[in-house]
């Protein structure tokens, strides 16, 4: 499979051991989607094999994240959702008035 981007860290001497969810959701500032999508096509390398999202990482492991891209774009089905939610509310809002 070809990735789009590829974020490899190695981390720091002084990293204290935590579950790797945690560390990609509260250190790194990953949203639950991304760390989902991850997840679901392990994509997470830890020191070059894939790892559960509740293992451990500790200080001087090299953590892979591997992105396809589709990852970030918005589905185009709730772009069109949205798009008509606001249409009706602007509708509704011209026939009130």
């Amino acid at each position: 499979m070809n990735y789009r981007w590829q974020i490899h860290e190695k981390l720091a001497d002084n990293q204290v051991a935590k579950p790797l969810r945690k560390l990609l959701h509260d250190q790194w500032l990953l949203p639950n989607r991304l760390i989902h999508y991850l997840r679901i096509r392990r994509t997470v390398l830890v020191n070059g094999n894939y790892r559960s999202m509740n293992e451990i990482v500790e200080k001087n492991d090299n953590i892979q994240l591997l992105f396809c891209g589709d990852e970030i774009r918005t589905p185009p089905q709730m772009i069109i959702f949205r798009l008509r939610s606001h249409i009706w509310k602007s509708s509704m809002r011209i026939v009130i008035c």
